[in-house]
Parts: structure tokens; C-alpha cells; sequence
């Protein structure tokens, strides 16, 4: 707020796979901006474009991401360790329903990429009915799995924390990494996790007696799903359930 930062104000986030990803989404939510993921593996013209077209004059980051930062950028770059805030006051509150919460941006396979601009109505919206239908709670641990620069990061990520639960972020290569989830689904007791179709059916094919126990829930989004998938799921996580829901930004 300080750096005037206050509704509808465009922020980008380079930050790598990290649970600051989350705390700078919130520093920006609570200001009143809009985030605006940029991952920062990005070909340094996707980063260039995203900048520009958003209208960002401000991007969070952090010293292992600091040389990510696109050349060229005219705006402030704040490294999140160098924030040094004395005053722990509560910030007020300038967003309103209407407001916008973030801008995400399409892989531009149809052309360039577009930003698709999201309320916090509608954030809010989905995230307490996922919370209520998903009965989400502090006994609940769930994975996440997704890109920080996909809309999915946003029900995966904030879902569990407005419910209590706990949150365990895999490491960009773990995410990948079919093996790291088996160990990560046993050794953290996972009830939830989002996870594309593709991926999960991967999944099924390593996942062993007692790996998933613990698993409640399994949301499918990201693509279609096939009778195939429900049915080795079923063979392998009887107790699983599964639900769709592919469709997230249309909705």
C-alpha cells in the first residue's frame, strides 16, 4: 500500500515452487492488487509480454530468482527477505467483490497469450464451496501439485488454508517426479489432492499396497477423464474418491 498498490493494481510474482509463493500472493491480496504470475522459467519474451500487457510496475520475487527478472523492466523489484516492516498493525482492507484478484495468462497456442481476469467474488466463491463440498479440516493434509502460473494453483493452494488443513509444496523437480509423489502421498498421510488425468493414471501404475491410504479425495482437473482412469483407480484406491472438475476458469 505504501508503494501504492490498492485495487485492480497489477503485481507480478517470479517466485519459484515455495510456500512464499503463497505469502506473496497474500502481501499482494491484502494491499488490494491482483497478482500476476510469471513463472520464472519463462522465455524471457513471455516474461516481456506479460509485464507490458498487464500494465505491472511492481514484481515480488526472491534472491534465488532475482536474476529471472526479465532485462529491461522499468518498475520497482522488491526481493520478499528485504521487506523489513516494524509496524504489525492490521492493513486496511480496499478490495471489494468486484475487484480484481488476479490475471492469468493463457499459453498463447492460438496466438499470443491473453490475460484472463478473475474477481475476488468468484475466487472466493469457489474456494468456500470447495472448502464446504470437500469438507476440508485441520486433520486434512493436501498435495499441491500444480503450476503456480496455472488457475489451479489458486483452488489447490488456498482451498486447504481458508479450511484449517495443511498444505505440503513439492520442490519443482518433486512435482515431476512420479516416485517423489508416491513418498510424499505415504509419508505426509495425504487425504487431497488436484492432479491431471494423465498424470494420475502415471500414478496408478507405481502406487503400491498402503501408499495411499490416507487418501479421501482425488480431484481430477485439466483435462478429460476416461472410463479407463475411474477404473484403475478403483481397482487400486477402492476407498478414493474421485471428482471431476475439468473446466475451472469457464466456470
Amino acid at each position: 500500500q505504501k508503494r501504492q498498490i490498492g485495487p485492480d493494481a497489477a503485481v507480478g510474482i517470479v517466485i519459484p515452487r515455495s510456500p512464499e509463493q503463497a505469502a506473496a500472493v497474500f502481501g499482494v491480496w491484502k494491499a488490494g492488487g491482483a497478482y500476476v504470475p510469471i513463472d520464472p522459467e519463462y522465455p524471457e519474451d513471455r516474461k516481456q509480454y506479460i509485464i507490458a500487457d498487464s500494465g505491472t510496475a511492481l514484481l515480488l520475487t526472491v534472491h534465488d530468482a532475482i536474476d529471472q527478472v526479465p532485462d529491461g523492466f522499468n518498475g520497482e523489484v522488491l526481493a520478499l527477505e528485504d521487506i523489513k516492516e516494524s509496524d504489525v498493525s492490521p492493513v486496511q482492507s480496499l478490495s471489494a467483490p468486484g475487484d480484481l484478484a488476479y490475471i492469468i495468462y493463457t499459453s498463447g497456442t492460438t496466438g499470443r497469450p491473453k490475460g484472463v481476469m478473475v474477481e475476488h467474488r468468484s475466487v472466493s466463491q469457489t474456494l468456500q464451496w470447495r472448502s464446504g463440498f470437500y469438507d476440508l479440516n485441520e486433520k486434512d493434509t493436501v498435495l499441491q501439485l500444480f503450476s503456480f502460473s496455472f488457475d489451479g494453483f489458486v483452488t489447490s493452494m488456498f482451498t486447504p488454508l481458508i479450511s484449517g488443513a495443511k498444505v505440503a509444496v513439492l520442490a519443482e523437480d518433486e512435482a515431476k517426479d512420479i516416485l517423489a509423489i508416491k513418498h510424499y502421498l505415504a509419508s505426509q498421510r495425504i487425504t487431497h489432492m488436484i492432479i491431471v488425468p494423465v498424470l494420475y493414471r502415471t500414478l496408478l501404475d507405481v502406487l503400491e499396497p498402503g501408499d495411499a491410504e490416507s487418501l479421501r479425495i482425488v480431484t481430477l482437473a485439466g483435462e478429460a477423464v476416461d472410463q479407463n482412469i475411474i477404473s484403475r483407480s478403483l481397482s487400486v484406491c477402492p476407498r478414493t474418491e474421485l471428482a471431476n472438475e475439468y473446466g475451472p476458469t469457464e466456470n
